[in-house]
């Protein structure tokens, strides 16, 4: 075990019969790190740490990733990890970017915008931390925010292409479908193997009724990424509204193989059987739907 070569593990109530050794942390000589590796440590396993200065100034000369290592073979978190690590490094934009990065991976969206605001003061022009916050806030349901950020990222560096992709996206749940659009082919010019861009531009023309070319765009964004679930579940929607009920059912259930939970397309294949006349099959479908998402059972309730 790496800590054992830095240091010396003692129980409760132990202590060095060697004068030079001492936890690390309490000397003028420790680094913060070491300090939060001694705490994590008698956290996760209840025992103190103390370090031979001498020893751990020669291990870390070489194995400058000494408390990191320490940290995953105690079975840390990567994301408790990074945020650690942050800890340990200098106040700047970049240390600021990683915290908030660390947190949108622990899912504290809050937390993660409030950094990325930090990285924004102290660097203006820094378009991933528009880019960032703006997926952030997009996550909270504030697309006008989101909006906002990705304007300013775009305006930085006007060939962000993901940028595009997710304005696009927040300006299709306010409902400007077509603001939508070109910011998905923006997008694409920008980036032409973007999956998602064509995924997105292809739902939109999906529900505003443009089936061959929304079809076009999820067959694109298969091609691109042979296991994009959604598109497949896409483009079996905008098959079946064509009336190629037997082509629906084939994405419906490559959908289903990739992705076995996906309550939505094991209903749209119930609806696509029940057409078919499969009345077992759409059965099947349909109460394996709704007991992994019981809410679609609302459509099929007769509320006279």
């Amino acid at each position: 075990m790496q800590m054992l070569i830095i240091g010396q593990v003692y129980g409760p109530g132990e202590y060095s019969s060697d004068s030079k050794q001492r936890r690390y942390y309490e000397s003028p000589r420790g680094a913060p790190a070491n300090k939060d590796l001694c705490e994590h440590i008698l956290l996760k396993t209840g025992r103190s740490v103390w370090f031979d200065l001498s020893e751990v100034a020669k291990y870390h000369a070489t194995h400058p990733n000494a408390n990191e290592e320490s940290m995953r073979m105690l079975g840390t978190d990567t994301s408790d990890i990074a945020l650690l690590k942050t800890k340990w490094e200098p106040d700047n934009a970049e240390t600021y970017f990683n915290r908030g990065i660390a947190k949108r991976d622990k899912g504290d969206l809050d937390g993660a915008i409030a950094e990325f605001t930090k990285v924004i003061q102290l660097e203006p022009d820094y378009a991933e931390a528009y880019y960032n916050r703006g997926v952030m806030k997009q996550g909270k349901g504030d697309d006008d925010g989101a909006i906002a950020d990705y304007n300013n990222a775009i305006q930085i560096k006007p060939d962000h292409a993901s940028a595009y992709n997710n304005r696009g996206a927040a300006k299709q749940g306010k409902g400007d479908l077509g603001g939508a659009i070109e910011d998905y082919t923006k997008a694409i010019q920008i980036e032409p193997e973007h999956a998602s861009a064509y995924h997105n531009r292809g739902l939109v023309k999906q529900g505003r009724g443009d089936l061959d070319d929304a079809i076009l765009d999820c067959t694109k964004a298969i091609a691109l990424k042979p296991d994009y679930v959604e598109a497949y579940v896409t483009r079996g929607l905008a098959q079946a509204i064509k009336g190629d009920l037997d082509a629906a059912i084939l994405d419906y259930t490559k959908a289903i193989q990739l992705k076995p939970d996906h309550a939505e397309a094991y209903f749209n294949r119930c609806c696509a059987k029940k057409l078919k006349g499969d009345t077992d099959g759409a059965i099947a479908d349909y109460t394996k739907a709704i007991n992994l998402k019981p809410e679609l059972a609302e459509p099929f309730i007769d509320k006279r």
